[in-house]
């Protein structure tokens, strides 16, 4: 791993150069460079990975291939052979690539999601009118127990 200064510089992640550990924490940095290993949390303007991943990632500019992400917020998103968990982003660029929940202005290529904006909605609705009837049960349930 090498580091220009203390933070907001350029990161630089090689594990099959470094020798060091493939999994840091917390990052932040302007750049940031991740070949073959993985973060907790990045903040930076710039990401790539390549064959590693995130749990975390807020940047303005984000590429991932062949890798992983949880929760990605950026402007911009570039996914090629990559899986995240959400994508949240004002333009996404993919090739071959998956989301469980994708949210962009502008949406390229090919990619396969689990839940898209009406699904979600649908999904926070049920649960909303569930939880409510549920509620009502159990305060009817406890006045009559009350009588």
């Amino acid at each position: 791993m090498t580091t220009n200064g203390n933070q907001n510089k350029q990161l630089d992640y090689d594990d099959l150069e470094s020798g060091e550990d493939s999994f840091d924490s917390q990052i932040d940095a302007e750049i940031v460079t991740i070949n073959q290993g993985g973060a907790q949390t990045i903040n930076a303007e710039v990401v790539e990975i390549t064959q590693g991943g995130a749990a975390t990632i807020n940047a303005d500019s984000v590429q991932l291939t062949e890798g992983g992400a949880g929760l990605i917020t950026a402007g911009k998103v570039v996914m090629e052979n990559a899986q995240a968990a959400i994508v949240v982003a004002d333009e996404v660029h993919c090739d071959d690539a998956s989301a469980v929940l994708l949210v962009a202005k502008n949406v390229q290529g090919t990619v396969r999601t689990l839940l898209d904006a009406r699904a979600a909605v649908l999904i926070g609705a049920s649960l909303g009118v569930s939880l409510a009837l549920v509620l009502w049960l159990l305060g009817r349930f406890n006045r009559t127990a009350a009588d």
